[in-house]
């Protein structure tokens, strides 16, 4: 589940009798019905800084959601951004939109070349 920046609306993946998952947008702490924004599948919805766009993965896809919620809630259908093999975590989402823009991912390693992974101890001490 993400809310948007502006806190006005919920996007959550749900599965309704037995179906894949896919994205809905529904209003945040008030009635209103709820839309659903992904054609074909989705999980782990993550909101744009500026809320003006939702991005969720579909398999390995990233897609991009444009949205308008200065008249209720208007978005445009679902676009690709970009494939890959990303590792997935345990606790949704498993990725984040920097500030500048940039996506933030875990990707899987690949059995010829693992990645190092960096422990830092002590990290509160001075």
């Amino acid at each position: 589940m993400a809310v948007s920046p502006n806190g006005l609306w919920l996007a959550y993946a749900s599965a309704s009798r037995g179906e894949k998952n896919e994205i809905w947008v529904r209003p945040y702490g008030r009635e209103g019905a709820a839309v659903r924004v992904s054609p074909d599948g989705g999980v782990e919805p993550v909101w744009a800084r500026d809320g003006r766009e939702l991005f969720y993965l579909e398999t390995n896809r990233v897609m991009s959601v444009a949205v308008d919620t200065r008249a209720g809630f208007n978005f445009k259908p679902a676009a690709l951004l970009f494939e890959g093999q990303f590792t997935r975590s345990s606790q949704p989402p498993s990725y984040d939109i920097a500030p500048d823009g940039r996506f933030l991912f875990l990707r899987a390693p690949s059995p010829s070349s693992p990645s190092p992974i960096t422990v830092v101890l002590n990290w509160m001490s001075r």
